[in-house]
């Protein structure tokens, strides 16, 4: 895919200039399969299962259908191994959620899995089931673990003293030629103000653009033992390239000394084929700064090339240090991108680690597909953006005028600073308040910057984000 890369390395003061590398990811509405398909004239030939079947019982000359007990215990595999192991199985119960921890590995080298369902069960301690969940991975490549990890809610007053995973329904699929497009590298966790935080790198070998993965992160104590966990959507993961990843972890105990990071397809996973739709978004100046605080800004001018309106536009943010640990993996979406706009978009400001200090930073910019919007064009306008500090903080105040004869419930305001060279040297993000009928609202954005505030020119836009309220 066409793309392009810049990095620069920069020296550490107290506002160090980041300079971004930014790939272009684009995204088209024409879905494919989550993975390359075979031959689709070809006669499929069935392949082997291993869904759980109803018993059928013969009555009087009659198929009858008995229904299966609310908590059923398995049929002993005491001859035929399920291709599926539960290699580690860890749960903990804070409150009234309970985070189960398992790994699943596929023991045939010679077949993938596909479509592979669990049932989570939660017990007391008398056996009886509390409560249960239900998960999927679309495939599990020859050999190989991933990791899952799922919050279940418990009704108050009740305590989980045991659990079962059962493996519900799958396929297999000998002689195929899929081969697992992730590669995980340079997991580790950082302390955040939330906790703690895994991150790592996640490359994508594929010339596809995947949609709806899941990301897993087991966190593991020095003694070896499964402490905590999280999980988290990716919404999409760009064909060929190299993205940062995070993932929470909930309620860790104590830092983790090895965190196991792994990133599967599920099955509402969708891959979108490289091509000329990557030339839908032009970019014409980007960068990103962190200031003495070791906080984290920054942003992008963005021109939409096509003359219909791309919804759901992705960004991925990744800030590393020099050793390229992950410091921040960011993604947020831009709900709208009208025919032929040209805007700024911000991340806003973010709280690094203590611990990593960001040296480069790049942005993946995975352009919507031509989607449906109940507006044909952007109704705000921004006007009369000034910079000021008033007691050490910095911020953009501006006018936000709304040109709908309807009130907006709220708006996203982004701000990006340009040095006297056109490069963007500060950046912050705001969501408004009601904006009312064809009337304006006076905003005023938080902002971060490097340089001579005398010498600094703000620009601004503003967009509907998903979710908003139009009219009453």
């Amino acid at each position: 895919m066409s793309a392009l890369r810049t990095t620069h390395p920069v020296s550490r003061k107290p506002v160090t200039l980041l300079v971004l590398i930014t790939v272009c990811s684009l995204l088209i509405s024409a879905c494919q399969r989550a993975t390359p398909p075979p031959d689709p004239t070809a006669t499929p030939t069935p392949q082997p299962t291993f869904t759980l079947q109803p018993t059928i019982l013969i009555e009087n000359g009659t198929q009858v259908i008995v229904a299966q007990p609310a908590n059923p215990t398995p049929t002993p595999n005491f001859e035929i191994p399920n291709p599926v192991r539960i290699s580690e199985l860890q749960f903990f119960q804070r409150d009234l959620q309970v985070q189960v921890i398992a790994k699943l590995q596929n023991i045939q080298k010679d077949a993938l899995l596909r479509d592979i369902s669990y049932e989570i069960i939660l017990l007391d301690s008398d056996g009886n089931r509390l409560t249960n969940a239900y998960g999927a991975v679309k495939y599990l490549f020859p050999g190989e673990t991933t990791g899952v990890v799922t919050t279940v809610d418990l009704t108050p007053g009740l305590t989980a003293t045991n659990l079962q995973i059962q493996i519900t329904g799958g396929k297999e699929e000998r002689g195929q030629k899929y081969t697992q497009p992730f590669t995980l590298s340079c997991s580790t966790s950082s302390a955040v103000p939330e906790g703690q935080m895994a991150t790592a790198w996640l490359k994508n070998g594929d010339a596809f653009t995947y949609t709806q993965g899941m990301l897993s992160a087991i966190a593991y104590n020095d003694q070896g033992e499964i402490i905590c966990g999280g999980s988290k959507a990716q919404e999409f993961i760009p064909s060929k390239e190299k993205i940062g990843v995070s993932v929470p972890l909930l309620d860790c105990p104590e830092p983790p000394t090895v965190v196991d990071f792994y990133a599967f397809l599920t099955p509402q996973s969708a891959a979108l084929e490289d091509g000329q739709w990557q030339k839908n978004i032009a970019h014409s100046r980007w960068g990103f700064i962190v200031n003495g605080k070791n906080q984290l800004t920054g942003g992008v001018e963005l021109k939409n090339l096509t003359d219909r309106t791309l919804t759901n536009n992705y960004f991925i943010l990744t800030a590393e240090d020099a050793s390229g640990k992950v410091c921040l993996a960011e993604n947020q979406f831009l709900n709208a991108l009208w025919p032929s706009e040209e805007t700024v978009f911000s991340f806003g400001i973010f709280d690094l680690p203590v611990d990593c200090e960001p040296q480069t930073a790049h942005l993946s910019v995975v352009p919507g597909e031509f989607g449906l919007n109940p507006l044909a064009y952007n109704p705000l306008v921004t006007s009369n953006a000034a910079l000021s500090i008033v007691e050490g903080q910095a911020t953009v105040k501006m006018r936000l005028v709304n040109n709908l004869n309807t009130s907006i419930s709220s708006a996203s305001v982004s701000v990006l600073l340009k040095d006297p060279g056109g490069r963007i040297v500060g950046a912050g993000k705001l969501y408004t308040d009601i904006i009312p009928t064809s009337g304006m609202l006076e905003v005023e954005v938080p902002v971060i910057f490097s340089g001579d505030v005398n010498t600094l020119k703000p620009s601004a836009s503003a967009t509907i984000p998903d979710g908003v309220i139009i009219g009453k």
